[in-house]
Order: structure tokens, then C-alpha cells, then sequence
């Protein structure tokens, strides 16, 4: 169950992945081989894949996997470089609770309208920017503490450049 809970953004990706490609193959063969396209497949398709990359971007920010440029960072000593990458993450921490109010505020502006070939709420569609934005906050968050606790970057996750 741990091991769930640590992977928990692979995991549901990975099953994203599986529903997409299935989705696709569907959209595939009712248009090619039995003339009658299924059109909720298109809009189906979007929607998983905008969740599918929230949860690849919160697994990013878990590995440090994310793009930085870090060439005058890995210049400093160990204690300062820390230092820096810790109020650099402080920093993304303020702009990913800022994400997560706007996608709010812009979900909740769109929930009366639908998706028409799904007919669920637009709210849907713009809630993947919070869930996604408040995993990587939890994330980084986590990773913050860690590196707080160890004193170090962890060897094996230093800065991706």
C-alpha cells in the first residue's frame, strides 16, 4: 500500500495511458471500418489526455524531472546550491497555490456550460488544472521537507539540467 501511495501519480497515469490508447483505437475503427464515427471520442480523448499530463508533470516535479536551468546554481557550494533550490521551490509553491485559485476560479465560471458530446460539466475540463497544480504543490512540498531533513539533495536527484 505504500508503495501505491509513493507511486500513486505513475500508477493512475499509466492507467490514463491504457484508457487513451483504448479511446483512440475506438475512434480508429467506428470511423474507418464501421462508417459511423463515435464523436464523443475526440472530446473523451482531450479530457484524459490534460489529466493524464497533470499527473505526469506532478511525477516530474516528484523526481525533479522538471526543466531548469541550473548552470550557475551547480556552480555553488552544496550548502548554498540548497539554499537556492529550496527558495526556488518556495517560489513555485506560491505559483502553484496561484494556479490552483485560477483554475478554480475558472472552472467554477465554466460549470453551467457542458461538453457537448460527453454532456458533463466544462468545470471537468479546467478542474484538471487544480488537481494537477495541488499535486505538485503536495509534491514539492514533500520534497522541501526532505531536503530540509537530510540537509542534502539527494545524490541520485540532482539538478536535472
Amino acid at each position: 500500500m505504500k508503495k501505491l501511495l509513493e507511486n500513486f501519480e505513475e500508477v493512475i497515469s499509466a492507467g490514463l495511458l491504457m484508457l487513451l490508447f483504448v479511446t483512440l483505437i475506438w475512434q480508429i475503427v467506428s470511423r474507418q471500418i464501421l462508417n459511423d464515427p463515435a464523436i464523443w471520442t475526440e472530446e473523451l480523448a482531450r479530457l484524459i489526455f490534460i489529466y493524464m499530463s497533470m499527473f505526469a508533470c506532478a511525477t516530474a516535479v516528484k523526481h525533479r524531472h522538471h526543466v531548469s536551468i541550473a548552470f550557475f546554481v551547480e556552480k555553488l557550494p552544496e550548502r548554498m546550491m540548497l539554499a537556492t533550490l529550496i527558495i526556488m521551490d518556495v517560489l513555485v509553491c506560491f505559483l502553484l497555490c496561484y494556479l490552483i485559485y485560477l483554475g478554480w476560479k475558472v472552472a467554477m465560471r465554466n460549470q453551467f456550460l457542458e461538453l457537448i458530446t460527453l454532456g458533463i460539466s466544462n468545470a471537468w475540463l479546467y478542474g484538471a488544472l487544480c488537481l494537477g497544480a495541488g499535486l505538485m504543490l503536495f509534491r514539492l512540498v514533500e520534497r522541501i521537507v526532505g531536503d530540509l531533513r537530510t540537509g542534502s539533495i539527494p545524490t541520485q536527484t540532482k539538478i536535472m539540467s
